[in-house]
């Protein structure tokens, strides 16, 4: 079975950047319409699993950044109270 799945990766590359993926295909061929039907959704509905627990992790994960979070802009402005 995993010989008639087919795996294609469509690339793209930045400049000065090393080529990434961007997309993908996955096909299946067979001589069952049902088998083809339950192997390519049983592929898609996997697929949206993963990513999904994959996307909750990095939400999850603390944030790293090289800005700091924590600065903040002032303003030369002084508050008065009128009285």
């Amino acid at each position: 079975m995993r010989k008639d799945v087919k795996l294609e990766l469509k690339s793209a590359e930045g400049k000065g950047q090393r080529e990434a993926t961007v997309a993908f295909t996955i096909s299946y061929q067979g001589s069952d319409p049902g088998t083809v039907s339950l192997v390519a959704n049983t592929l898609a509905s996997f697929y949206v699993e993963e990513n999904l627990k994959a996307r909750e992790r990095q939400a999850a994960a603390p944030r790293t950044s090289s800005r700091s979070s924590s600065r903040t802009r002032r303003s030369g402005s002084t508050s008065r109270s009128s009285g």
